[in-house]
């Protein structure tokens, strides 16, 4: 190898490490962007998120009260038990069309369109 060979192998190689090291920050930059637009969203996602707890909670107990109400007025015709009895199987049948619901729901998420898998 002639000595100006040599001579421009050191420049490549200096521009290829230069390449590399910006690549890197380039990177690191975008990793950073991406933090604080995270950060920023999650600031302004966590009082929604918290009214929608408190939302919830309260539709939670308008439910149990209904419940309860519902129950006093079987609980005159059928009796206590029978009325607890009678709650109890409405309420789990209401609870499994909504989890088969989400079953199907979510059972599209992972499935492609494409290929039906």
């Amino acid at each position: 190898m002639s000595q100006t060979d040599t001579r421009q192998e050191q420049p490549i190689k200096g521009l290829f490490s230069q390449l590399a090291a910006d690549a890197k920050q380039l990177v690191q930059a975008e990793v950073e962007v991406y933090k604080a637009t995270a950060a920023d969203k999650a600031a302004v996602a966590a009082p929604a998120v918290a009214a929608l707890v408190v939302a919830l909670l309260l539709v939670q107990a308008g439910l149990v009260t209904l419940f309860l109400m519902i129950a006093l007025v079987l609980a005159t015709q059928v009796g206590p038990v029978a009325a607890g009895v009678i709650l109890l199987i409405v309420a789990l049948a209401i609870a499994g069309v909504l989890a088969l619901w989400a079953k199907s729901r979510l059972a599209l998420i992972r499935t492609d369109p494409e290929t039906g898998r």
